[in-house]
């Protein structure tokens, strides 16, 4: 690293901590060693009135970009963070002013390598929109078409990394000096989010997904994703088709225009659910603002810098929660959110689990879908795995976030609007489909694939045990507890070893055959190998005593 970086990062990391401090966060900022780049140890006058996540959202807003795109990633995160931190960081807004035209027009020039003129003969000066990451502006081309120009901000990419490089090393100190951030894993959140904001901040990437989005749709009636102008296009320019509506959360206009809303709430849910349950791919960032109606009731799409993706077996178990959901069936609940999910310590009581998912659901169980507060369900689902150390894999917890964001558009244009009904439609498609012999077919070949490798591979791995056992170094770690379980344990382990080595060698030695079958030369094989190590078992077995 340079010199002069170094000293920027000091410099950051030094307005960091006196930020904390100002806070009210000085006694964390000693425990982590940090009290020697305190410039001002002057604290807030109010600090005391206020609670710790009101001054943690303070600071992030303080701080800038990098720490409110933090703060709102952690905002879809309730399975890490508490609830009243998670309600908090939600009220942490993106906005900026915008940059100045001389800025703009060195950036797009530095991406384009030719003149602002030479791509965009009209360039509207005024932005219609403004990011800490990018502002947006209109543009015709020289071939009449018109586009808006996504262009990142100047200096953006350095400021962010300089963050993230002092908050890889908070992270570090967190989890190195407070042991009760092991759980929370501070280290895996800021990669995570380094990984995100990197995306975000690389417009190739977004064009990417808006092609994956418009393929997915090129067959549609109702929704219009907007065309890539990938000449110019870069990492730092995004120029697409512009998109002429009215965003879906201005109410007032839609009515104004004699917009029919029921029929629009019912197109913008069954967009999203295909998205979900039929491509396994949607849009991470759904908010009225990115979603317009256009001419004819149709709907367009912008702003994908954020995508979901979902592979076929987070799919499957999404699908089968959202039945299981409408079914009331709290036993298959939880057992499809324990596959979603990742352990955090040695052992889970489903039964545990899922009586703290009756008990959530219980209360809502009498009434009609459409009266359900999904978003509330949401979070406290996200809540119940925090409380029983599960991890929430990124993408449900996006899901989860859309699908908040979705029923508050929904329930604006219709009260009657339905997301969880519209969702369990699509799910039961896909267990369907999970179901169908072309399907199964397609699994059997994957499992019979795998006892293949396993059958090329055991040969050299029972070879290795064999060796061990000879050698007397064979052993089993395993804890248990009880008395009772540790005497069968003891009668029973050589039995169950020489069930294993005996299963093992049919294999191996009926795949040993030199024909392309099996062959009967092979099935007196395996007969004669299983009655040989099953006798020796036995004889073993009938010697050995407690």
């Amino acid at each position: 690293m340079k010199l002069n970086q170094t000293f920027k990062n000091i410099k950051r990391l030094q307005h960091i901590v006196t930020v904390f401090v100002r806070h009210g966060f000085s006694q964390v900022v000693e425990e982590a060693g940090l009290d020697r780049l305190i410039k001002n140890r002057e604290s807030i006058n109010n600090k005391e009135k206020l609670s710790v996540p009101v001054r943690l959202r303070m600071c992030f807003e303080e701080l800038g970009t990098t720490f409110v795109k933090l703060g709102q990633m952690l905002s879809i995160r309730p399975d890490l963070i508490p609830r009243d931190f998670v309600d908090e960081f939600v009220k942490l807004q993106d906005k900026v002013p915008p940059i100045d035209m001389l800025d703009i027009r060195r950036q797009i020039e530095r991406e384009l390598d030719t003149s602002l003129e030479n791509v965009y003969p009209e360039f509207d000066e005024k932005c219609i929109g403004a990011a800490s990451i990018a502002q947006v502006h209109r543009a015709t081309l020289a071939d009449g078409r018109e586009v808006v120009v996504k262009v990142r901000r100047v200096g953006i990419a350095n400021t962010i990394e300089t963050d993230l490089s002092i908050l890889f090393i908070l992270a570090n100190l967190l989890d190195r000096y407070f042991i009760s951030m092991a759980v929370i894993n501070p280290v895996a959140i800021v990669d995570e989010f380094a990984r995100t904001i990197h995306e975000e901040m690389d417009f190739i990437h977004e064009a990417q997904n808006i092609k994956r989005f418009r393929d997915n749709f090129a067959e549609s009636e109702t929704v219009v994703i907007p065309d890539v102008v990938w000449e110019f296009t870069g990492k730092r320019v995004l120029t697409m088709q512009y998109l002429d509506g009215v965003p879906l959360n201005d109410v007032k206009t839609l009515k104004e225009n004699g917009c029919d809303l029921k029929k629009l709430a019912n197109i913008g849910v069954e967009t999203f659910f295909k998205m979900v349950f039929e491509d396994g791919f949607f849009h991470g960032d759904i908010h009225g603002g990115n979603i317009l109606v256009l001419a004819d009731d149709k709907i367009g799409m912008i702003d994908f810098g954020l995508a979901g993706r979902l592979d076929d077996r987070l799919l499957e178990e999404i699908a089968s929660l959202f039945i299981a959901l409408v079914m009331r069936d709290f036993r298959a609940m939880s057992r499809s959110y324990l596959r979603m999910t990742i352990l955090k310590r040695d052992s889970i009581s489903p039964e545990a689990l899922a009586r703290d998912l009756q008990r959530i659901i219980e209360p809502i169980m009498g009434l009609e879908l459409s009266k359900i507060d999904s978003s509330e369900l949401m979070l406290n689902l996200a809540g119940i795995a925090q409380k029983h150390r599960l991890q929430v894999p990124q993408e449900l917890l996006l899901l989860f976030r859309a699908i908040i964001s979705l029923e508050a558009i929904g329930r604006e244009l219709d009260p009657e609007f339905d997301a969880i009904a519209a969702a369990s439609k699509f799910a039961k498609n896909v267990v369907i489909d999970r179901y169908r012999p072309e399907r199964l077919l397609v699994d059997l070949v994957g499992v019979l694939r795998d006892l293949a490798d396993l059958g090329r591979d055991m040969p050299s791995q029972l070879s290795g045990v064999l060796r061990q056992a000879e050698s007397g170094n064979l052993g089993i770690d395993v804890k248990i507890r009880e008395k009772e379980t540790v005497k069968l344990f003891k009668r029973e382990i050589w039995r169950i070893t020489f069930a294993i080595l005996t299963a093992g060698g049919a294999i191996t030695l009926g795949m040993t055959q030199g024909s392309d079958s099996f062959g009967i030369s092979g099935l007196i094989g395996v007969t004669t190998f299983l009655s040989g190590v099953s006798g020796l078992g036995y004889l073993v077995l009938s010697g050995r005593r407690e």
